[in-house]
């Protein structure tokens, strides 16, 4: 039986041994987020999602784990499935795809 004091089964591993997730794997779960954020959230949450997606796969480019042109390529297409391109218009997508190498750059700089 359990106590009330103790936290409820997750289900998640939360060992020091648990497996990073792999690149296209984490790509495929920002692609999601982005559609989730518009489904439940609207447009504009969905773009803070592509904001995100970007700021969380900035280090994976600058270490050649992903390409920044597939990295690109899925948030266009991502944002022109969910009608975001359409919606806010290209300018917009640009910087968001670029905020998150903007940032990252910057804190490489910082912490160098």
């Amino acid at each position: 039986m359990q106590s009330l004091n103790a936290s409820p089964p997750t289900g998640k591993n939360n060992s020091a041994d648990t497996v990073p997730i792999s690149p296209m794997a984490l790509l495929d779960d920002l692609r999601m987020e982005v559609s989730e954020a518009f489904y439940y959230d609207g447009p504009e949450a969905a773009l803070a999602a592509v904001a995100n997606a970007s700021m969380m796969l900035a280090p994976l480019i600058a270490t050649g784990e992903l390409s920044a042109t597939l990295v690109g390529d899925m948030l266009q297409e991502v944002s022109e499935n969910l009608t975001l391109i359409h919606i806010f218009g290209m300018e917009p997508f640009r910087k968001l795809w670029a905020f998150g190498p903007r940032i990252y750059s910057a804190y490489k700089r910082r912490a160098a």
